[in-house]
Parts: C-alpha cells; sequence; structure tokens
C-alpha cells in the first residue's frame, strides 16, 4: 500500500547552508518559539511533514516563506515513527547537504553558540571532513510551582528554565554510535533509569541517501565520520499544557510501544514532577550559552585553534569556555574511543536486518 506525501508547498528561496526537517502534529504551543530559535541560529529553509494537524498547525506553516511544507494522514506509528516520510524527502530533495533533523520541542546547541554560529560550525566540521554530530538531550522543564505555556513564547526557556543535573547511566549499544545515555528528569519521574527513554541522538548529519536513521534519531544505519565533541540537545516537553497533550497522544495510539512512555509521563505529570525531583538535583539556566559553564558543553583543543584563527580579532571569548580532552559522555569515552578508530571511509553498515526499512512505498504528490 503507497503512502503518500501531498507536497502543500515548496519555499522559492534556496536551502542554505542547513536544512531542518521535521515531522509534526498538534504543535502550535511550541512552534513559535521554535522558529525563533532556528531562524536566528541560522537555519534558511525549514521542511516540515505534517500528520493531520487538527489545531492550526498546518496553516501557520504554509504562512512561513522560507518553509516546505508536505501532509499525510498516514499512521505515525506504521511508518517507522514518521522516519519514512522524513527519509524520503532529504534523499530526494536534500542528498549531500546538512540536514537537522528534529521534533518542534528540541533546540540544537552547539559548542561556542552563540558567539560562534551554526555555518560556522558547520565550516569546521567541512574542514575536518566532519559528516555527522552527537549530541544528549537534556530536558528542561518549568520552576517547581510555576508551570506555564510555550504558546506565544519566543524563548523556551522562559517557560522551563530547569533540568535534572542527575541521575545519567551509559551503556553498550548495537547500533551506531555503540553506545547509549539514559538518565535525566524523565528517569526520575519514571522512577526506573533502565526503562527511561534513550538520550543521544544524532540530529545533524550531511545527509547521504541509502543511509538512514534508527529509531527516531538516536542510531543510525552506518558508521559516518562523527565531530570530536558533543553537542546538547535541549528538549522542552514539559508545560502547563503536557497532561492534555500526553491524553491526547496516549489516545492517537501511534507513539512507541501503545504509548507507555507518554502513559508513564502523564502519571508524573499528574503525580506532582514538582515532588519528585530534589532541590540537590535541579539545574537552572537563564540562556543555553550557559551550558558550557554547566559542563555540558566542551570544545577540544582542535577546535579552539580552529576558532582562533578564523575569529583572529575577536577570539576571546574561546578563552573563557571549557575545553576537554573527552569527546564522550562519562562512560561513553571509552565506547568513543573504539568508534574512532573504525575506518568510517568504509561506511561499514552495521544494521540489523530487522531494523532496515526502505522508502519505495512513498509517494510524493
Amino acid at each position: 500500500m503507497s503512502i503518500t506525501l501531498e507536497k502543500k508547498r515548496l519555499h522559492s528561496g534556496r536551502n542554505g547552508r542547513v536544512s531542518c526537517v521535521v515531522v509534526c502534529h498538534n504543535e502550535m504551543e511550541k512552534i513559535e518559539a521554535f522558529f525563533e530559535f532556528y531562524r536566528a541560529a541560522g537555519v534558511e529553509s525549514f521542511w516540515f511533514i505534517d500528520n493531520g494537524s487538527t489545531d492550526g498547525t498546518l496553516e501557520f506553516l504554509l504562512d512561513q516563506q522560507d518553509t516546505s511544507v508536505f501532509q499525510t494522514f498516514s499512521s505515525y506509528g506504521a511508518d517507522n515513527k514518521g522516519l519514512k516520510w522524513s527519509r524520503r524527502l532529504t534523499d530526494e530533495y536534500l542528498d549531500g547537504q546538512w540536514v537537522l533533523t528534529v521534533d518542534v520541542d528540541e533546540v540544537f546547541v552547539w559548542p561556542g553558540y552563540p558567539q560562534v554560529t551554526l555555518k560556522e560550525y558547520l565550516s569546521y566540521c567541512d574542514k575536518f571532513g566532519i559528516e555527522g554530530t552527537m549530541s544528549v538531550m537534556v530536558d528542561f522543564f518549568p520552576v517547581p510551582g510555576a508551570w506555564g505555556s510555550f504558546r506565544g513564547q519566543s524563548d523556551f526557556l522562559s517557560v522551563a528554565p530547569t533540568y535534572c543535573k542527575d541521575p545519567f547511566k551509559v551503556t553498550r549499544a548495537r547500533h551506531f554510535p555503540f553506545f547509549q545515555v539514559k538518565g535525566g528528569v524523565r528517569a526520575v519521574m519514571i522512577g526506573n533509569i533502565t526503562t527511561s527513554p534513550v538520550l543521544q541522538k544524532m540530529p545533524l548529519m550531511k545527509w547521504r541517501k541509502g543511509m538512514y536513521y534508527l529509531k527516531s534519531t538516536h542510531y543510525y544505519s552506518h558508521v559516518r565520520p562523527m565531530s570530536d565533541m558533543l553537542c546538547v540537545l535541549a528538549h522542552f516537553k514539559f508545560s502547563a499544557e503536557s497532561r492534555d497533550k500526553f491524553a491526547l497522544e496516549i489516545e492517537r495510539g501511534q507513539r512507541w510501544n501503545k504509548g507507555i512512555q507518554y502513559k508513564r509521563y502523564l502519571k508524573g505529570v499528574e503525580g506532582g514532577l514538582d515532588h519528585k525531583v530534589t532541590d540537590a538535583q535541579i539545574g537552572r539556566l537563564d540562556h543555553l550559552a550557559e551550558l558550557h559553564q554547566c559542563g555540558l558543553l566542551k570544545l577540544t583543543p582542535r577546535y579552539a585553534r580552529y576558532l582562533k584563527d578564523k575569529c583572529r580579532k575577536d577570539a576571546a571569548f574561546v578563552d573563557a569556555l571549557p575545553l576537554t580532552q573527552d569527546v564522550g559522555f562519562g562512560g561513553a569515552k571509552a565506547y568513543w574511543s573504539v568508534l574512532s578508530r573504525l575506518n568510517s571511509s568504509r561506511a561499514a553498515n552495521f544494521v540489523d536486518p530487522s531494523f532496515a526499512y526502505d522508502v519505495d512505498d512513498v509517494e510524493v504528490v
């Protein structure tokens, strides 16, 4: 049975240095803050696949001149959580280009932000043959006792500035990048770090047709040359509207494992997330640049030298940023060392056949 992506509009401008690809459903609460951040970051083209929104999301997207819009009413769950749709578009329109694949509630932050632009970070990647970045998701939530909505806001942190500093756990994984990170506030909410969601993602990749994501952007089908630094994917899932959002997603029935994680989120929010996280576990940011000061973003010496050489007179800020020789995350260092020795130029395929999928049945009309 063919899956149809209806082409609602193609933006008339150029794609620019990096394009943003998003699958969405009913995201009017957060869509303005999403565009505010990524446009300021230098993203010049957006590719949205709307999955039958009913809250005005589609109409809003059609008014954005830098946005190509597609729509499908196919099953998000049955179509590999939308990965078949996004892969179909990136294969056809964005092959060989830098692609940032994120959700509306995810904000990608790179080392050196905001003094270093996203284009400058990509120039560094291109110079050293890097074709992808590893990121760790950091879940943010509102200040205890002061839960507000993202609706109409231009800054996610103005509503949800706090995050959970621990616990975090790193274990081996069977797919590239061969390790996984779990923890943060969702682990606290669920009460079991082992069954909590995976937090490592690879949202920014130089797209190669025939390669693809596995399980959202947590894993990738082929080994690629990855950045020597971790980035952060700030995740803004929780707000005053979370309860209704989680309940609707459970009713919709499109999420992984019959929405078991969303059932846990709903239970956690209803039970009072404020009471589950201790003061000692809570960190707070006023600006995403502070991810450097709290140790979540660090620069390698090579990157620091590159920035000083490139920025020349305006490079004093580099000396104030933390350096690291460890490009891993906690226990991930050992796995990253193994990864760095792989001959990624062969683009070795490590996908279990049971996870492989194609997009031959996805038709753009």
